[in-house]
């Protein structure tokens, strides 16, 4: 016989669970689990274990379907004693044990029920084994930000290459004091229309110019925007001191 948390008495042979106010009868799969249970308790008894000293040793073979239904039906039976939980713990991915090893003690055969102190709390309940949360890690969240930052940091990169490509300017043969954007070197009817409609704005005032300034042309492939830089006869340090022209598309004056 074997004392369960000094208040059920658990006997193999009888296949019975009982205290000084019931008993509850185990099938025999049940009363050999528990005993397997009971005779390691406080150690973690694999499932490959119990299949092998339940059922393969008297020439039954189940699967583990078959263990988790027998230790439910143990667990309902420790549940008719107030005992709902706190007794069979499952440990995740290792197999199981009878809690409480302190509490456990083999007890005479001639030892009347009557003796048997009437627990009604269930023992304090041992914190079962969380597995291993990998993202739960706080130094993983850490590697998670460097990796965003460092997907962020190429992404505005890659735009930068892209989006703010300093532009070249090259002066046109002809021409005194005009420079065009490298990309429009040899593109003559767009210099000479760019030019034209740069003076018709200048005729209506929207420029006004005291002397030859130096012109600097570029165009916006995407938007088909023509831009003007409007210069001092010196090469100028910046376009802050230029004033500044954008014709909208393509359309002629």
């Amino acid at each position: 016989m074997f004392l369960i948390n000094a208040c059920i008495i658990f006997d193999s042979e009888k296949r019975q669970l009982s205290d000084r106010r019931q008993v509850v009868e185990l099938n025999e799969n049940m009363s050999r689990c528990l005993l397997v249970l009971a005779l390691n308790a406080g150690q973690i008894i694999t499932k490959e274990t119990l299949i092998s000293q339940v059922w393969e040793q008297q020439g039954v073979v189940v699967s583990e379907t078959s263990v988790r239904q027998t230790l439910s039906q143990l667990r309902k039976a420790f549940a008719a004693f107030g005992l709902h939980q706190g007794v069979i713990l499952t440990v995740p991915r290792k197999g199981y044990k009878l809690l409480h090893a302190e509490l456990i003690r083999v007890v005479a055969q001639d030892l009347p029920t009557s003796d048997i102190p009437s627990v009604t709390q269930p023992a304090p309940i041992e914190p079962p084994v969380k597995p291993d949360n990998f993202w739960r890690r706080p130094r993983y969240y850490a590697m998670l930000l460097l990796l965003v930052l460092f997907t962020a940091g190429i992404t505005a990169w890659v735009q930068y290459r892209i989006y703010v490509k300093p532009i070249n300017y090259v002066a046109v043969t002809g021409q005194t004091d005009v420079y065009v954007q490298e990309e429009l070197v040899g593109q003559t009817g767009f210099i000479n229309g760019a030019l034209a409609r740069f003076h018709h704005y200048v005729s209506k005032g929207f420029i006004k110019i005291t002397n030859k300034p130096r012109l600097y042309i570029n165009r916006t492939i995407q938007s088909g925007n023509t831009s003007f830089f409007i210069c001092p006869p010196r090469e100028p340090e910046s376009f802050k001191e230029c004033q500044s022209l954008v014709i909208i598309g393509e359309a002629a004056p």
